[in-house]
C-alpha cells in the first residue's frame, strides 16, 4: 500500500503596518489643576507598540526656596463608549446620516476655549472636554464627587477641575456633631401608615439577612447568582478609561533670575523623559488621553495643633479597641472650641474625629505662625469641614513671587507615538501638497 506524504509549510506572519505620529505641547497650568495635554485618536485592532514623552518644566518665580513640588503626567486609553455620551457616539459610528447636534448639545458650551485646544465651530466635537469628564470623574475624584464639585480659576478659565493634596489625612472622617447625630434619627421608609421603621420590621430584615449569608448570597452580584447555578456569564462591562502609563517626578527649587527685574529668586524646575515600550491594544475606537497636574507640597494653616493630643483615654492606646471593624470604637467627640480644630468650627455642638486615623495616615508638625505668606499654606478645612482634600481656589497664586500675574507652571514637550496597525496596506500621506517633504518616521526634539 502506497504511503501518500504531505509536506506542511509555515504560513508568514501578517506584517502590521506601523504608523509615527507626534504630538507636541505647549502649557500653562496653575498649582493643583488637571490639565489635558494629549488626545491622540487610536482605530479598532491598532497595537501601542512604544510611547515617549519628553517634557520641559518651570515655575513662575516661588517664595518658598525649600518646599519641594511633584509634577505629573498620566495616560489613559479612553474608549468612546467609555464616554457618557456613549449611545450618541455609537449612532455616529453606524449610521452614516447621523447629525451630531445631540453630541455637540450634550457637551455644554460649545464656544472656543484654548484649555481643550477646541476651536468652537457649529459642527465641532469637543473630544478633550468629553475625555476629561470621564477620567477626572474615575481618577481625580472620591466616591460620590463628581468633575464639576471641585473646580477653581486659573486666571484664564474659571472652570478648571482641582486635584487633591496629595496624601491622606485624620481630616478624611472628620465631621460636625449634626452630621453625626443625624445617622440617629428614625427611619422614614413608607412601608407602613406611621412612615417609620419599626422593630419588627428589622427583625424581618435581619432574618432574611440570615438566610442570605447562609448561602453566600450577602454580597453578591447578578452574574454571581448565575455562577453559583452552574451558568457561567461574562462579566459587565466596565465604562471606565484605563490608566495606561503614569509619570511623577519629585523636584525641588533651584536658584533663578526673575525674568521681570533680573532678581535671584528660586523656581522649580523639571526635565522628564519616560519612554513605554510594552504593548498595548485597543479593542475598540478612542484615544490615548494625557492630563497633567503639578503639586507642591502643602501645610494645612487652619490647624491649631495636633490630633495626638487627642489620645488621652484608654481606647486610644489598647489594640483591641484601634483594631476593631467598628468606626464608633476610636471616635470621639470635641468641642467645638478645644482640640486642633478649635478656631475653625463655628457649629457650638462641637466635632467628631477618628484618632485610629492619625496611626494610618499620621499628622504634620508645624513650629511657624500660620499666618506666614512663604510656607505653602492652604485654608484647610473650611467651618463646614468640607475641602479636607481640595484646596481654595485663592491658596495657589499665594505661593508665586507675583501672585497676581506670575504664577504659572510652564510646560514645553512632545509625546511620541508608535503605533502597528491590524490593516494589510500601510497608513501613508495621500494628499498632493507642494515642495518636497522627507517622510520621517520617529519623533523627538
Amino acid at each position: 500500500m502506497a504511503m501518500k506524504l504531505f509536506s506542511a509549510q509555515e504560513m508568514p506572519k501578517m506584517q502590521r503596518t506601523m504608523r509615527y505620529p507626534n504630538h507636541p505641547f505647549g502649557l500653562r497650568t496653575a498649582p493643583f489643576g488637571i490639565y489635558p495635554f494629549l488626545c491622540a485618536p487610536v482605530l479598532p485592532g491598532e497595537t501601542l507598540k512604544a510611547m515617549n514623552l519628553q517634557s520641559r518644566v518651570v515655575t513662575d518665580p516661588i517664595k518658598n526656596p525649600l518646599m519641594g513640588w511633584w509634577c505629573e503626567y498620566y495616560f489613559f486609553y479612553v474608549k468612546l463608549t467609555d464616554l457618557y455620551d456613549r449611545e450618541l457616539v455609537r449612532q455616529m459610528l453606524i449610521d452614516p446620516n447621523y447629525n451630531i447636534d445631540p453630541i455637540i448639545t450634550s457637551q455644554g458650551a460649545s464656544t472656543a476655549n484654548v484649555r481643550w485646544n477646541y476651536s468652537g465651530g457649529a459642527k465641532d466635537i469637543n473630544w478633550p472636554r468629553l475625555c476629561e469628564r470621564v477620567v477626572v470623574d474615575h481618577y481625580f475624584r472620591d466616591e460620590d464627587d463628581r468633575y464639576t464639585d471641585y473646580v477653581m480659576n486659573d486666571g484664564a478659565t474659571s472652570s478648571i477641575p482641582m486635584a487633591q493634596i496629595v496624601g491622606s489625612n485624620w481630616l478624611d472622617s472628620v465631621a460636625l456633631e449634626d452630621a453625626v447625630t443625624a445617622l440617629d434619627v428614625p427611619v422614614v421608609d413608607g412601608a407602613d401608615a406611621n412612615a417609620t421603621l419599626d422593630a419588627s420590621e428589622v427583625q424581618d430584615a435581619l432574618s432574611k439577612w440570615q438566610a442570605l449569608k447562609l448561602y453566600g448570597l450577602t454580597e453578591m452580584s447578578y452574574e454571581d447568582y448565575l455562577e453559583a447555578q452552574g451558568i457561567n456569564q461574562p462579566g459587565a462591562v466596565q465604562y471606565r478609561p484605563e490608566l495606561i502609563r503614569y509619570v511623577r517626578e519629585w523636584q525641588y527649587p533651584s536658584n533663578t533670575i526673575d525674568p521681570a527685574n533680573g532678581t535671584p529668586r528660586s523656581a522649580v524646575s523639571w526635565s522628564i523623559k519616560e519612554r513605554a515600550d510594552k504593548s498595548r491594544f485597543f479593542p475598540e475606537p478612542g484615544f490615548i488621553f494625557g492630563v497633567t497636574v503639578t503639586r507642591p507640597k502643602v501645610y494645612l494653616s487652619k490647624l491649631d495643633g495636633g490630633l495626638i493630643s487627642q489620645m488621652n483615654d484608654y481606647k486610644s492606646w489598647l489594640p483591641s479597641f484601634i483594631h476593631q471593624a467598628d468606626a464608633n470604637t476610636t471616635r470621639k467627640k470635641i468641642a467645638h472650641d478645644a482640640g486642633p480644630l478649635q478656631t475653625v468650627v463655628t457649629d457650638t455642638d462641637g466635632y467628631w474625629v477618628d484618632v485610629k486615623d492619625l496611626l494610618l495616615y499620621g499628622e504634620q508638625y508645624v513650629n511657624f505662625d500660620r499666618s506666614r505668606t512663604d510656607q505653602n499654606l492652604i485654608s484647610i478645612p473650611d467651618a463646614t469641614l468640607a475641602l479636607t482634600h481640595y484646596p481654595n481656589a485663592a491658596d495657589f497664586s499665594s505661593f508665586f513671587v507675583t501672585p497676581a500675574t506670575a504664577y504659572w507652571c510652564r510646560h514645553d514637550g512632545i509625546v511620541s507615538l508608535s503605533i502597528a496597525s491590524s490593516a494589510k496596506n500601510p497608513l501613508v500621506d495621500t494628499t498632493p501638497r507642494g515642495g518636497v517633504r522627507s517622510d520621517q518616521t520617529s519623533g523627538g526634539f
